[in-house]
């Protein structure tokens, strides 16, 4: 066997530290007539639709809230509009 073998990191493919040094990039919510909340990735300006109940229900009980954008990957800080 190798060092390597035994070492956590060597079982982490690089790209998943892309963006881990940096701020999180902050995406406005704002709450659609369904009960959804869109925003716009910052990073490729796509609109992303959460629809999921347990993070609908995080989002409005703290304003901001740490997610994996699926849009782009990279994690993003949802901030509710006007909060």
């Amino acid at each position: 066997m190798r060092p390597d073998d035994f070492s956590r990191t060597a079982h982490f493919h690089p790209s998943v530290f892309h963006a881990s040094a940096g701020p999180l990039l902050e995406a406005a919510t704002e709450e659609r007539s369904t009960g959804a909340m869109r925003y716009r990735c910052p990073v490729n300006a796509s609109f992303v639709l959460v629809t999921e109940e347990p993070i609908l229900a995080s989002l409005k009980a703290n304003p901001a809230l740490r997610r994996r954008c699926p849009a782009c990957g990279e994690m993003h800080l949802l901030c509710a509009a006007g909060g």
